[in-house]
């Protein structure tokens, strides 16, 4: 009879429990700050590797003005991204530089990295 007694008691307990962290997480958005801090590292880091092979990338940035996305193609002009924006230089007009903020990047797309022992036409 202590065995049929116990299972409900720990259901309880365990839902009981369940429930607080799930309102704590609910409430605190600390998950939600690390998982947007993670994003943004694993951003920067294929920025970067971008950068330094000189690779066309595609970003699709957030733009404070307009309510819509905004899309811009290039080459990362800085060689090394470490700080909080990067400048982009457009593949289509040669002389035209921007800044983006890294924040405000949405989606980033790349050409296909080759390595470097492999010639691109056998990738």
């Amino acid at each position: 009879m202590k065995k049929e007694h116990r299972l409900p008691t720990k259901m309880g307990q365990l839902l009981s429990f369940s429930s607080k962290i799930l309102v704590n997480r609910f409430l605190t958005d600390e998950e939600d700050e690390v998982l947007a801090r993670i994003q943004q590292e694993e951003l920067k880091q294929r920025l970067q590797l971008a950068a330094t092979q000189s690779v066309l990338v595609v970003l699709h940035i957030e733009t404070k003005k307009a309510t819509q996305f905004e899309t811009i193609s290039g080459f990362i002009a800085n060689k090394t991204v470490d700080g909080s924006h990067i400048i982009v230089k457009s593949a289509t007009a040669k002389k035209q530089l921007r800044m983006i903020e890294i924040a405000s990047i949405v989606k980033m797309s790349q050409l296909p990295l080759t390595p470097p022992n492999k010639p691109a036409h056998e990738a």
